[in-house]
């Protein structure tokens, strides 16, 4: 690849600390990996290894593309290089964890939970948790509780004001919880790993020989709490380099602080800085837009001119700002003009064939989905236009997602029988009725609460499953090409679902379902915050409609951006109780920051614009009745001065020849597949550091790592007597040869294609007095995978041994825990090439969405958990019965 001057100044520059101003499309990913290349072909026959650079990204998907562009550019220009796998590139909060879990034992049994689920925890256990210390109440002010705990945990706070202020109780009380229920949250993950930094002298040394180099991507979005870990690994002598863009700055509002990418060359020795200003994204039309309109945030932005350097062709008409008489008059036009639109031949990149417009290249970007997409979702459905909204944005608002939550309203009594019926016929889904009969005498029959019988067999995931069983909901049978944007709700409620149990998983059965109704109608729709992620590795063919958060990194070739009202864009403070009525103001640093100025409005709109490559429309109708919304945003009045934009449709499209059949984007995604994230005892652990272990450490460690958060109390009397029991069996039989591990929990890496990375964590490898090296994996009886899968998992696990080390295993093993004894096989090199194929082959069917019926057995697919609304599931529980 070719690189401009200013990326080949940035690649360059290996010795100094380094900042990278990176516009928006500018290709940082890729100068960042170019320079990790160039550190390693300078670094390794120093002594330097991979281990040595650890990278920050925002999200995991930034990671999974970093990773694999720096294993194909490793690979294109140094060769094979061993131990890719011990490189951390990741979100801070992963790196936090690694540290925790790797040198900090007790953290092993930690689960961490989202943002959702610890506010069901909250609300909960609201006396235990601290919130009613500070007068607060439950589910009314638990949102703002957790926001406010954040702010103390993650801002530069002034001690002294909050010197015998509640909230040290009440923060001190929810740590407890924490503790006490062995949960993470990810703020909580930050502070004790950098707290673990700065009072460990031994882990200081650790990490001072490990990071020789670290990259943070995004750092325009670090808040102070990130910041003092960056501070803390440069002190411990790492090489620094912040990649960002203060321009796209769009979460100050929680936290984050502009001040450091604004301040880095003032606050850290010997820094370089590189300006990337090509934008190899969007037309010409659309970045001198975007320049004009951040350009009125100077002084306060460091300085660089954006400009475009892709032969995306700019027209007259492909920018509008357009004004209409109501939001239904501009949701139809909408409407109207992505249909115009479909078919549009259109070139991603300049070496790539054209394609026509398809569904997915159209995006609708708002501030507020919550507030303002509801007339454009109908316009679209008028329309006949498939669309998804993302994250869990107007979820609770879908057809099937009404339908699925009546199920637990009926359960509890609070909508009739024929009230479930009509919420399912009107969700138009292909279901008969008679099917729909038999399902609802199932629900009827499960409210016979019996509380002698196992928490998990009023477990509400099963109970949905169960029901989509019965009425046997199919792909084929739902009408209007539906199936996969229905499909992809009912997975997103599925969700819903998992965080509530994550939480109540133990409560009284009836309790529970009463509490979920409960949740459901007056929790759920609002506990999802606008711009939730999305993981999905592939969505359908439709419409992306989020907010502009969400689109954050994203790209699309059509953009709308419409609602834009004075009040709304730029966002009107909220009024009510905010975090300042809790805490002192004054005892944060630049607390004005969370309030949001319009400077950060501004830079939110220019990420809205600059997501387009081509087609930008920006629009505005008045909401009757509402004063606050009558008058058009002032974003939208400036973006109507920039000169190539047009404030009158002049249908573009109706001129256009060159049409083709529509065809959505093929764009490979950069993929990180797991075997597995097991974690072990630390019993080897121990054996590294050559310290003896015995049965009557059992206990100690039992107490320390076993943690069984959905094992009712039965069952927990007995896994805990098993666990001692395997524990002591594995000492007795395996004490004399632990001084041979090399490694524990070793986590390798095998690079299957050029996007597709296998990860995973090896339990142990050690070397046999043959010399002989074994990789060993543990299993239960009650829990083992099908045998041949634990092979291939082995054999691969060899393939990353052997790119981490440059040396070949000879034999794989796997420990039963249960009864003791190994089984122990040679490693097959046929099964290797069989096994990279399989993966291969299964990566590009998650990235399509395309996932055939193909269990290994017929007791395989009967025990699967989605197999009631599968149509092979089906059939074999058919032929089972019969």
């Amino acid at each position: 690849m070719r690189y401009t001057r200013e990326q080949e100044d940035a690649i360059e520059t290996v010795s100094r600390n380094l900042q990278i101003i990176a516009c928006a499309g500018s290709g940082k990913t890729e100068v960042v990996s170019a320079r990790v290349v160039k550190i390693l072909a300078e670094g390794i026959p120093k002594g330097l290894a991979p281990r040595n650079i650890v990278a920050f990204t925002f999200t995991d998907k930034a990671a999974a593309e970093l990773k694999s562009r720096i294993s194909r550019l490793c690979r294109n220009q140094l060769g094979e290089v061993n131990g890719l796998a011990e490189m951390y590139v990741g979100t801070i909060h992963g790196f936090c964890l690694e540290i925790l879990q790797t040198y900090l034992y007790r953290f092993l049994k930690y689960t961490v939970l989202n943002q959702v689920q610890t506010r069901l925890l909250v609300d909960r256990l609201s006396s235990k948790s601290g919130l009613k210390d500070l007068g607060l109440r439950r589910y009314v002010d638990s949102a703002l509780y957790l926001e406010v705990l954040e702010v103390v945990r993650e801002a530069n706070i002034n001690t002294d004001r909050l010197k015998d202020h509640p909230i040290l109780q009440a923060l001190a009380k929810y740590e407890d919880l924490l503790d006490e229920r062995a949960y993470l949250d990810f703020t909580k993950i930050m502070t004790e790993a950098v707290g673990a930094i700065l009072q460990d002298a031994v882990l200081k040394d650790k990490l001072r020989e490990r990071i020789r180099y670290l990259i943070v991507d995004e750092y325009q979005d670090l808040n102070p709490l990130q910041e003092s870990l960056v501070r803390l690994l440069s002190r411990l002598g790492a090489n620094i380099c912040v990649v960002g863009d203060d321009d796209q700055a769009i979460y100050e509002w929680r936290g984050t602080d502009v001040e450091n990418i604004l301040t880095f060359e003032k606050r850290y020795p010997d820094v370089k800085v590189s300006r990337l200003e090509e934008n190899f994204r969007s037309s010409k039309g659309i970045v001198d837009a975007a320049t004009q309109m951040i350009e009125k945030n100077d002084p306060n932005r460091l300085q660089k001119k954006m400009r475009s350097s892709f032969g995306q062709s700019f027209e007259r008409g492909n920018m509008l700002s357009l004004s209409f008489k109501s939001s239904t008059e501009e949701a139809a036009w909408i409407a109207s003009k992505i249909k115009s639109l479909v078919g549009v031949a259109f070139r991603d990149k300049p070496d790539e064939p054209e394609r026509g417009l398809s569904w997915s290249d159209f995006a609708v970007l708002l501030r507020s989905v919550r507030n303002n997409a509801s007339p454009i979702l109908n316009a679209l459905d008028s329309a006949g236009i498939p669309y998804i909204v993302r994250g869990m944005n107007d979820l609770f608002d879908t057809a099937e997602v009404h339908a699925s939550r009546g199920i637990f309203l009926f359960m509890v009594n609070q909508i009739t029988e024929e009230q479930l019926r009509t919420l399912w016929l009107d969700a138009n889904l292909g279901i008969s009725e008679a099917k729909l009969q038999l399902a609802i005498e199932h629900l009827k029959s499960e409210r016979n609460w019996d509380v002698n019988k196992r928490f998990g067999l009023y477990n509400l995931q099963r109970l949905f499953l169960r029901f989509l069983e019965i009425v046997q909901l199919r792909e084929g049978n739902v009408p209007n090409e539906r199936a996969e944007i229905a499909y992809y709700n009912l997975g997103k409620f599925s969700q819903v679902i998992s965080d509530f149990e994550q939480i109540n998983f133990k409560s009284d059965p009836q309790r529970k379902y009463d509490s979920f109704a409960g949740f459901l109608i007056h929790q759920a729709p609002n506990y999802y915050p606008e711009g939730w992620e999305d993981q999905s590795l592939a969505t359908p063919d439709a419409v992306q409609v989020m907010t502009v958060h969400q689109a954050k990194g994203m790209e699309w070739p059509v953009v709308f951006i419409p609602c834009l009202l004075n009040n709304r864009f730029p966002s009107k403070r909220q009024g009510g109780k905010s975090v300042w009525h809790v805490i002192p103001r004054d005892a944060v640093h630049r607390a004005d920051r969370y309030n949001g100025t319009i400077e950060s409005e501004r830079r939110l709109f220019y990420v809205a614009l600059t997501r387009s490559k081509k087609y930008l429309f920006c629009s505005w109708a008045p909401i009757p009745g509402n004063l606050l919304y009558t008058r058009a945003s002032s974003f939208f009045e400036d973006l109507t001065r920039a000169s190539p934009v047009l404030t009158k449709d002049p249908k573009l499209e109706d001129r256009i020849q060159n049409r083709l059949p529509q065809q959505p984007r093929s764009n490979v995604e950069d993929m990180l597949l797991s075997f597995s994230e097991l974690k072990y005892f630390e019993i080897h652990q121990r054996a590294l550091d050559k310290q003896e272990i015995s049965s009557t450490d059992v206990p100690g460690l039992l107490e320390t790592h076993l943690h069984l958060p959905f094992a009712y109390p039965t069952l927990k009397e007995k896994l805990h007597a098993a666990a001692e029991k395997a524990l002591d069996r594995y000492l007795e039989e395996n004490r004399k040869v632990l001084d041979k591990v090399q490694h524990v929990e070793q986590v390798v890496e095998v690079q299957v294609s050029d996007n597709v990375v296998v990860t995973g964590r090896i339990d142990l490898i050690k070397k046999l007095d043959t010399g002989e090296v074994s990789i060993v994996d543990f299993k239960s009886t009650e829990r083992a995978q099908p045998e041949d899968v634990t092979r291939e998992q082995l054999h691969v696990y060899a393939v990353g041994y052997e790119q981490l080390t440059g040396h070949d295993a000879n034999l794989i093993e796997v420990y039963n825990l249960d009864k003791g004894g190994a089984m122990r096989e040679e490693v097959d090199p046929t099964l290797i090439n069989d096994t990279k194929g399989l993966i291969l082959t299964a990566s590009n069917k998650l990235r399509t969405n395309d996932f055939p019926i193909k269990p290994r057995t017929p007791q395989e697919c009967l025990s699967c958990d989605v197999a009631g609304i599968c149509p092979l599931g089906q059939e074999l529980a058919t032929r089972k019965v019969t």
